[in-house]
C-alpha cells in the first residue's frame, strides 16, 4: 500500500491522489491510527433504518493496526461509517473536489464505498465503487426525498478492481459533471451530475447483504485510508 508522496513550494510532504490527476490543498485525511475509530469524525452505525438488506452495529466496526474494518456478522446485521454531522460527531462534508479511498472489497455481499447529502429533501448520491451482481460498479442518483429523480448507472467494471486492495478515487467538477478511477484506470469521464450544483456531501462506508450479491457471513470490508482534497 503505497502513498504518492510530493513536496510542495513550502517544502512539507503532501499526499497526492494515487490516480495520478492534480489537487489543491487536503481537506481530510483519516488513517484510521490508533484502536478506536475517531468518534469526533464518523458515526458507527446508520442513523436512518436498515441498510442494504441489513441493520447495522458498532460492535460491526474495528480500528487497529491502520485499518477499520467492517465486518458482516450475520445475514441480518452488517456494520456503516460515516461523517455526517450529528450531536458530537462534527464529522465531514465537502463540495466540489476529490476523494480517494484505499479498501479492500470482497467479491461478495453488498458493500459500498459512497457519498450523499441525504437522506431528505433533494440530494445527490455518489457511489464511487458498490457491488452489484458480485460485480463492481460507480453510480450517480439525485433524490426527490424517497423518489429518485435521476439516476445514472454505469456499466459494471471488471472484477479485478475487488477482491485485493484497490484504490477508489471521485472527482467531482465545478461543471457538475464527475470523473472516477479504480486505481489508476479512469472508469467515469465527465458524465453529467444532474441537479447537483456542489452541496456538501458526507462520506459513508458500509457491508450488507442483497443486490444480486453472493452473501458470505463473516466477510470484511477494510479500509486503510480515505483523503479528500480541493480541485486544483
Amino acid at each position: 500500500m503505497t502513498l504518492l508522496l510530493a513536496r510542495n513550494a513550502n517544502g512539507p510532504v503532501v499526499v497526492e491522489p494515487h490516480a495520478g490527476i492534480a489537487a489543491g490543498e487536503i481537506l481530510l485525511r483519516e488513517d484510521f491510527s490508533g484502536s478506536a475509530l475517531n468518534g469526533t469524525l464518523w458515526q458507527d452505525t446508520y442513523p436512518y433504518g436498515d441498510l442494504n438488506g441489513v441493520s447495522t452495529s458498532a460492535s460491526n466496526v474495528a480500528v487497529g493496526d491502520g485499518l477499520c474494518t467492517l465486518t458482516l456478522s450475520s445475514s441480518s446485521v452488517g456494520a456503516c461509517i460515516l461523517t455526517q454531522p450529528a450531536g458530537s460527531v462534527t464529522g465531514f462534508e465537502y463540495g466540489y473536489g476529490i476523494v480517494e479511498w484505499l479498501a479492500y472489497g470482497p467479491t461478495t455481499d453488498w458493500w459500498s464505498l459512497w457519498q450523499t447529502a441525504g437522506p431528505t429533501g433533494l440530494y445527490p448520491e455518489y457511489d464511487v465503487v458498490e457491488m452489484g451482481y458480485n460485480t463492481p460498479g460507480t453510480n450517480y442518483h439525485f433524490w426527490n426525498g424517497s423518489t429518485d429523480e435521476y439516476t445514472w448507472n454505469s456499466d459494471e467494471f471488471s472484477t479485478d478492481f475487488i477482491g485485493g486492495w484497490h484504490y477508489y478515487t471521485l472527482r467531482r467538477n465545478a461543471d457538475d459533471t464527475f470523473d472516477a478511477w479504480y486505481d489508476t484506470t479512469q472508469v467515469v469521464v465527465a458524465e453529467t451530475a444532474t441537479d447537483d450544483s456542489g452541496i456538501n456531501n458526507f462520506l459513508v462506508a458500509n457491508i450488507g447483504v442483497g443486490n444480486g450479491n453472493t452473501t458470505s457471513v463473516g466477510e470484511t470490508v477494510q479500509i486503510d485510508h480515505v483523503y479528500a482534497w480541493a480541485l486544483p
